[in-house]
């Protein structure tokens, strides 16, 4: 029998000879934030699933593209490890696949780097039903173009992905969560200042007029930091429920997100304040704010697209048989 893999191969090819376009599921999990995309027949990848290496004492994991990501992060967990960028999981549903396509990044991301640091290397099919492999499995890996990143945020235009390798990173061997009741803008000037000194801050996000920090490392650094920033002990789930989007005022009351200079100062339509003030989570259709992505819609799918993305697509997909809505905009590349 033929294993998941070669059965994906196969249906691309299928696909390419027949002009039939494929829409590529894992969990669906970031559907409510990305939008779903359209597609003549469904390429469920979570059958592909499962860790194919691991050596911890290199910090490197390799797992198909529909292995859950809390099996990743359980796996890492039992070594003592973890994935830096702490990438939303939503509800239990994210797979590495996922994750790599949407290229999410939590709390942590201003401080450990974003999740396109952590790739090294993917093996993906290109819409030819070509199996290609980018990248590798150190970190030093300078041959060739960086397509393995550039795979991450893609969404599935370019192609679909079978195994991506992550480097890991050491958990932290003490952690401290705290508060402190401010107005925005007093909060935005705080990360500022914060994030612009040696601390060991792995985030800082201001929502519902409370602005939030969490430090880590050694016990004596935590403890030192915790007396110099003050603040009253917090809850350390606060920082799942942001990473993941669960908290109240993203149900009620966000309706896009913004990538903004971190000391852009807050308006009112600022719902919560994450990336030490580079997100934004935002109500309404205020256009004070540029770079805004409205929650339910890929930025892949606007006109605003840079057309060197959609000469990629053609170059990767040139029958255009994945995700056929995104990277189509009416460009001339």
């Amino acid at each position: 029998m033929r294993d998941a893999a070669a059965q994906i191969i196969d249906r691309i090819q299928l696909a390419r000879d027949s002009r039939t376009t494929l829409r590529i599921a894992g969990q669906g999990s970031k559907a409510e934030l990305l939008g779903s995309r359209r597609g003549d027949v469904l390429l469920d990848l979570t059958s592909h699933c499962g860790v194919e290496q691991y050596r911890p004492e290199e910090l490197v994991i390799t797992a198909r593209a529909g292995t859950s990501l809390d099996e990743v992060n359980q796996t890492l967990a039992e070594k003592g490890q973890c994935l830096a960028a702490e990438p939303p999981g939503y509800k239990s549903r994210g797979t590495v696949g996922g994750v790599v396509a949407s290229g999410l990044s939590g709390p942590s991301r201003p401080f450990r780097g974003s999740l396109r640091d952590t790739v090294l290397g993917v093996v993906m099919v290109n819409g030819l039903g070509e199996r290609l492999k980018f990248g590798g499995e150190v970190f030093k890996n300078v041959a060739g173009f960086d397509v393995a990143r550039l795979m991450v945020g893609s969404e599935g235009a370019f192609g679909v992905l079978l195994s991506v390798s992550l480097r890991v990173a050491p958990l932290d061997p003490a952690i401290g969560c705290f508060r402190k009741a401010m107005p925005a803008s007093d909060a935005v000037s705080s990360m500022r200042a914060w994030a612009l000194k040696p601390l060991p801050l792995t985030g800082l996000a201001w929502v519902d007029g409370v602005l939030h920090w969490r430090i880590a490392g050694a016990p004596s650094v935590v403890e030192a930091t915790r007396v110099k920033l003050a603040g009253e002990e917090d809850d350390p789930t606060f920082w799942t429920a942001l990473r993941d989007r669960s908290l109240p005022c993203f149900s009620t009351l966000v309706n896009s997100r913004a990538l903004v200079p971190p000391s852009t100062p807050p308006d009112g339509d600022d719902v919560c304040i994450d990336w030490a003030g580079s997100l934004r989570w935002r109500r309404g259709d205020s256009t004070s704010i540029n770079n805004v992505s409205k929650i339910g819609e890929s930025p892949l799918c606007g006109s605003g697209v840079d057309p060197l993305l959609i000469r990629i697509k053609a170059a990767f997909d040139p029958g255009r048989i994945f995700n056929p809505d995104l990277l189509h905009a009416d460009i001339t590349a």
